[in-house]
């Protein structure tokens, strides 16, 4: 009886171990299918950028070659017909639109940078508002210097903000 009782949990633990690795593989490969984004924001822009999801009076979606490209207007605020999030940060860029060309912006993950003076981005994050019975998505991160992107952080109160950013009704 003992064997036979064992042969069970033996399956069951099988089983729980070709689930994970399935889920495992299913994970690693839509990480690896995100060839990431593209922000252009305005020569110079310091501020909070917002991309909002799936906007009835967005722009249509731009691609150059597997990347979407999101070009950000002075504002901060691009509503885009886009349906999706991106969650894969690594491979994302980031550019200022200059008269002679695009000027790389490096993300920094650990703020505040060695070089607190240098303009970077920092602060990526995704997430979703509920707005007049809607749920909009959205990418939001910070440009500026190291202390710029923590005043601008600190500052945004991400519920309220974020709804009187997004409303449609509000003529911002």
């Amino acid at each position: 009886m003992i064997g036979q009782s064992s042969k069970p949990a033996a399956w069951r633990q099988q089983g729980i171990v070709i689930i994970l690795s399935i889920l495992a593989l299913l994970t690693a490969t839509s990480c690896a299918l995100h060839e990431g984004d593209i922000f252009i924001l305005p020569g110079g822009y310091r501020g909070t950028v917002i991309v909002a999801f799936d906007q009835a009076d967005g722009l249509p979606e731009v691609r150059q070659a597997s990347k979407r490209v999101f070009k950000i207007p002075a504002t901060g605020v691009l509503r885009t017909k886009d349906r999706g999030i991106t969650d894969a940060l690594g491979s994302d860029e980031f550019y200022f639109d200059m008269p002679t060309g695009r000027r790389s912006i490096r993300y920094e993950h650990n703020l505040p940078a060695k070089d607190k003076k240098e303009v970077v981005v920092g602060g990526f994050s995704t997430g979703k508002v509920f707005l007049n019975g809607n749920s909009i998505e959205y990418v939001q991160f910070f440009v500026g210097n190291s202390d710029e992107i923590q005043l601008a952080s600190d500052s945004m109160d991400h519920s309220l903000g974020l709804i009187n950013i997004l409303d449609p009704a509000d003529p911002k």
